[in-house]
């Protein structure tokens, strides 16, 4: 892998307003959804964090709204905050690199330009429309790619490799209605519920299909006795799936 001897980048601080919290899986789905417009402001672009990677400099200070979902945001980007980092090839592996790490984002960015899918925080990508179902074993076998740019003995090399991804197709609610079943008291049901689940991910069945991993579990309340703040109105979660998705 080379790179042109004048391959420098423009960093700046993205902000996107309208948002209560700063949520990452957001960010990327409201700025591919405005993905035309900010590649006719900016050319090629990479977002990660909260900065967005230009090839050039702004000329002025970009303010985009955007309706997403129902809601309104705004995104913005301060001319006057840049900072330059002129990507090199020479780096050392895994000593938090700059150019590594942007290298490696401009591959996470063409491997989402892709068909593939992203599961998890890792760049490691899914062909989520083809896959070995195993439906004896309550399984999925999905196949995919991990790739990343690696300093070697030949210099920067782009190194890709085929991975797979094991997932159950039994639901949450189904695995806890087993145990309910197999446990002798309340007590005991809670305790192994806590025991299957708490500390392991699990994979969100709807949007975006986010992995989360799971903190503890609330016996208490329900889809529609948990309520929440959302964007000023007091929802509960199950009114709030029911108007998402």
């Amino acid at each position: 892998m080379t790179l042109s001897s004048n391959c420098t980048v423009s960093q700046y601080p993205i902000e996107i307003q309208g948002m209560e919290m700063w949520d990452a899986d957001l960010v990327q789905r409201i700025v591919k959804f405005k993905a035309a417009t900010m590649e006719k402001c900016f050319g090629l672009y990479v977002v990660s964090g909260k900065s967005i990677y230009l090839l050039s400099d702004l000329s002025e200070s970009v303010s985009i709204d955007v309706t997403f979902r129902g809601a309104k945001y705004t995104i913005l980007i301060d001319s006057k905050d840049v900072q330059h980092i002129q990507l090199s090839t020479s780096f050392v592996n895994d000593q938090n690199s700059v150019h590594q790490s942007l290298i490696n984002i401009i591959i996470k960015r063409a491997f989402r330009d892709t068909n593939l899918k992203q599961i998890g925080k890792t760049p490691k990508f899914f062909d989520v429309n083809n896959f070995i179902d195993m439906p004896a074993q309550k399984m999925k076998i999905f196949q995919g790619f991990k790739a990343s740019a690696q300093s070697n003995e030949f210099g920067c090399t782009f190194v890709i490799d085929s991975i797979f991804k094991f997932q159950s197709t039994q639901s949450c609610g189904e695995r806890m209605e087993e145990i309910r079943r197999e446990s002798r008291d309340n007590d005991e049901f809670m305790r192994r519920c806590r025991d299957e689940f708490v500390g392991n991910s699990i994979i969100a069945d709807w949007g975006n299909q986010r992995q989360y991993i799971v903190e503890d579990i609330n016996f208490e309340l329900t889809p529609s006795s948990y309520k929440f703040d959302c964007r000023g109105e007091m929802i509960s979660l199950a009114e709030y799936f029911s108007k998402t998705y």
